[in-house]
């Protein structure tokens, strides 16, 4: 589906409360460093999409801070599910953008 663009300045502070993750993201000033804040931070885009309840089967988030783009993929069972699952992505401070490479049960 491509990349979908968000305004990385809005959104929910989901790395604010991970000063570790924060920092990497913005300032990522070795590769170990910034894998373990891009892990983290893809944990905890995961457990957002998770606590709103947003189904997916194999559900995948890779986050990257040099680009500041979140890959989801996984089984959705409908368009719906997917833009919400999107959405929630990019409704996070400091994405600026989602790479849908979701698959949808739901025909088009």
């Amino acid at each position: 589906m491509g990349i979908i663009s968000f305004f990385k300045e809005a959104g929910q502070k989901l790395f604010g409360n991970k000063p570790e993750v924060a920092a990497a993201v913005a300032e990522p000033s070795n590769e170990e460093k910034a894998a373990a804040a891009n892990e983290a931070a893809s944990t905890a885009i995961k457990d957002y999409i998770r606590s709103n309840n947003l189904p997916a089967d194999n559900l995948s988030i890779t986050f990257s801070g040099a680009d500041q783009i979140v890959t989801v993929a996984g089984l959705v069972a409908t368009q719906e599910e997917r833009e919400k699952i999107i959405t929630c992505c990019g409704n996070v401070h400091g994405v600026a953008g989602v790479a849908d490479e979701m698959t949808c049960d739901e025909p088009d």
